[in-house]
């Protein structure tokens, strides 16, 4: 049976080239259906089977088989081409970059007369008026020359140069860096004669830039794997909306680090070149991306303007930059299809070796971007997904989303990670916070008791999520009333409610007597009702719906002191589950009661 699967195989180019496209599907489907289907497979079949599911209209068999492909042979030429014909019908700036990719590999493979057929799809295409800017990469050199030659030696291993402007800003290293960069004629070199800090240097690379190159930053200790900085350009212009991408690491914050097991950096990078292949929709949308390997989009960094130079010598640039582009409703796109090497903060150890206090630094930076935004940004990090799992569709579901308390939008961008395919719509008394939020959809401004959708959207949400909202609605039931219109027959009703029989709060009131407002935690500024666990299940029962669950997010772990608070409660009021005590929050999931 084993010999017959590998004879039709064989077979299976010549049943195409005779255009008997349904025996070749039903042949690949007999394949796919064996335990270890990749055992038939080569790169030639991946890419005839594309070229057959191309023919037949089948986007997804033609997606899975040039995944397959990529993961035999990330370097092949006639894969990108092939990559670029699936895009062809949908996105020609990125078929454009497919064949430029394409190009590149033919050429370094020394496939001649392939990249001459290349070039004349692509000279058809740029004659028709579709365009993509190069890419100026810009890396910041400090007294990090090992690093730095790693990295320069990827770029030029990985990437089209004739594509690409390398430009190297050296901020005054002591290490011997700039005779090595000296050495390099195909770089353009930025000597400064003082530490003009990420964000300055940075900016002098961008100005040194072609004017219309996209810009990718690049710290110095990075390695690329192949295909990592094509699959950001991609993500770029999957759309008119992306203002930035950023690549996924084993070393960065935001959610961007992903655990790898790997022992070398050998490993590291052969674990790249397995993830930076083509997939469905591979990007999670951000309010922000880390600045180790950042591209942004010329024409929207022309709007944004530059890295601002007042948080030198670096942090929070990088954050504050995210939340421009937010305002201007473009969109900070993570590639998960792009991996890159991060060693992790090399320059700066060098600046510690100064005296130089990493903790001081990340606190001042990050007070001078509350300053500057009007709002401790911090506040709108939480953990997102232990509302939104609460969302029970699968990922290509087309749901209708509405969220009262939208924030910064932080909530949406994982709705519009996770649902792909979901319209957002959000309301948010707060203007400011409301201008970041609109990236990801309508936002409304207002009151939230008196806000109305009108009759067209009454019937018409799969969820209503109420992101810890109903403490400040001074009459909640009639509120929950009112919304529960816009919910479809069997929609649901999502809210997060903070618990004011939280260890922290009990133990303050008691111990310390306090009872302190802030714009922040459980007792919020402007807070009109608290609300215990059984307290809030009433008020939702009575108000027209029915409970389907009730999940608790602990807070963070008592400290040995005030478990012996805890537990004194406990036995003081002969409660032995301390489960209450021990949660932040409640996430109540409800339907309304036909």
């Amino acid at each position: 049976m084993d010999e017959a699967k590998k004879k039709m195989a064989a077979q299976f180019g010549t049943i195409v080239q005779r255009g008997l496209y349904k025996e070749a599907d039903e042949m690949l489907t007999e394949l796919r259906e064996e335990v270890n289907p990749e055992k038939y497979l080569s790169e030639d079949l991946c890419i005839t089977a594309a070229f057959l599911y191309n023919k037949l209209g089948n986007r997804e068999n033609e997606l899975y088989y040039l995944n397959k492909g990529f993961l035999i042979n990330p370097r092949s030429s006639s894969l990108f081409v092939s990559l670029g014909d699936y895009y062809s019908k949908v996105n020609t700036a990125q078929e454009l970059i497919c064949l430029y990719q394409a190009e590149y590999y033919a050429k370094k493979n020394g496939e001649m007369d392939q990249a001459s057929f290349i070039k004349k799809i692509i000279d058809s295409l740029e004659n028709g008026g579709i365009t993509v800017p190069k890419t100026s990469i810009v890396i910041l050199s400090f007294n990090t020359k090992d690093y730095l030659r790693q990295c320069l030696d990827s770029i030029k291993e990985t990437i089209p140069l004739d594509r690409c402007q390398v430009i190297v800003v050296d901020n005054a290293s002591t290490d011997g860096s700039l005779d090595y960069l000296k050495s390099l004629d195909w770089i353009t070199l930025i000597e400064n004669h003082e530490n003009r800090g990420f964000p300055g240097g940075c900016n002098d690379g961008i100005n040194a830039a072609e004017k219309d190159n996209d810009i990718y930053l690049l710290n110095s200790d990075t390695i690329l794997p192949a295909n990592a900085l094509f699959w950001l350009k991609m993500g770029l212009y999957e759309s008119d909306k992306v203002g930035s991408t950023g690549s996924i690491t084993n070393y960065a914050a935001n959610g961007q680090a992903v655990d790898v097991k790997a022992n070398s950096v050998e490993e590291f990078i052969q674990f790249g070149e397995q993830v930076n292949i083509p997939g469905a929709f591979p990007y999670a949308f951000k309010p922000f991306l880390i600045g180790f390997s950042l591209l942004l989009k010329r024409t929207t960094l022309d709007i944004v303007g530059l890295l601002d130079e007042r948080f030198n010598p670096g942090n929070s640039e990088d954050l504050d930059l995210g939340l421009r582009i937010l305002k201007e409703e473009k969109l900070n796109l993570l590639c998960t299809n792009s991996f890159v090497f991060h060693y992790g903060n090399r320059s700066f150890a060098e600046l510690l070796k100064s005296g130089q206090d990493y903790d001081d630094l990340l606190k001042k930076n990050c007070q001078k971007l509350i300053d500057k935004i009007g709002f401790d940004i911090t506040r709108y990090f939480k953990d997102s997904l232990k509302i939104v799992d609460e969302i029970r569709a699968k990922r290509g579901t087309s749901l209708y989303i509405l969220e009262v308390g939208s924030g910064i939008g932080t909530q949406a961008a994982v709705i519009r990670t996770k649902y792909p395919n979901a319209e957002y719509k959000g309301v948010e008394p707060n203007q400011t916070l409301a201008s970041y939020a609109k990236a990801f959809g309508e936002i409304l401004t207002g009151d939230l008791e008196t806000t109305e959708f009108g009759e067209k959207y009454e019937g018409y949400f799969d969820y209503i999520i109420l992101s810890d909202v109903l403490q400040f609605i001074h009459n909640p039931g009639k509120y929950l009333r009112s919304i529960s219109k816009y919910l479809k027959k069997n929609g649901r009703l999502i809210i997060s409610i903070p618990n004011i029989r939280y260890y922290e709060i009990i133990i303050s009131l008691l111990a310390d007597d306090r009872f302190t407002y802030s714009d922040d935690g459980i007792i919020k500024n402007g807070t009109v009702r608290f609300y215990t666990e059984n307290e809030a299940a009433r008020l939702i029962s009575g108000s027209g719906y029915s409970i389907k669950n009730i999940k608790s997010v602990i807070g963070k772990k008592p400290s040995v002191e005030e478990e012996k608070y805890i537990n004194n409660l406990s036995e003081l009021f002969d409660q032995p589950d301390t489960d209450d005590l021990l949660a932040l929050e409640y996430i109540f999931t409800a339907e309304t009661i036909l």
